[in-house]
C-alpha cells in the first residue's frame, strides 16, 4: 500500500511538472503581484514577509487559480486558432473539385481540432 501511495505521488508530481501553471511565463497575475512587491520592505525583510503573509497567501492562491482557470485558457485561444487554420485551411492541395469535396469534412474537423489544441495548450506547457 505504501509503495502504491509513493508511486501515485511521484506520478502526480511528474504530471504537474508539465502543467502550464508550472511555467513562469504562464503565471501572468502571480508575476504581476511579484513585481508589485519587489524592492519593498515586505519582500526584503523576514518581518515584512511574516506580517504580510495573512494577506499575501490568499491573494497569491487566488491569483494562481485565476491564472490557471481563466488567464491561461484565454491566452491559449489565439495559438489554437492559428494551429487549426494552419493544419486544416492553409495551403489547400489538390484540384478545385477535391477542395469542394473536402469542404464539409474540413468544417466538421475545424472545431474538433481547435478544441483539442486549445485544451492541450490550456493544460500543458508547450512552446509549439
Amino acid at each position: 500500500m505504501r509503495t502504491l501511495l509513493i508511486a501515485t505521488a511521484a506520478a502526480a508530481l511528474l504530471l504537474a511538472a508539465g502543467c502550464a501553471f508550472m511555467q513562469k511565463d504562464n503565471r501572468r497575475l502571480l508575476n504581476a503581484l511579484d513585481d508589485g512587491v519587489k524592492g519593498t520592505w515586505v519582500a526584503e525583510t523576514p518581518t515584512g514577509r511574516i506580517v504580510a503573509s495573512p494577506v499575501f497567501l490568499p491573494v497569491g492562491l487566488a491569483a494562481l487559480a485565476a491564472d490557471t482557470v481563466i488567464v491561461q485558457p484565454v491566452a491559449a485561444t489565439g495559438p489554437a486558432a492559428k494551429d487549426m487554420y494552419d493544419w486544416i485551411w492553409k495551403d489547400p492541395q489538390g484540384s478545385d473539385f477535391s477542395q469542394v469535396m473536402l469542404f464539409l469534412p474540413k468544417v466538421v474537423a475545424s472545431p474538433i481540432v481547435f478544441v483539442s489544441d486549445w485544451l492541450f495548450r490550456s493544460v500543458f506547457a508547450t512552446n509549439l
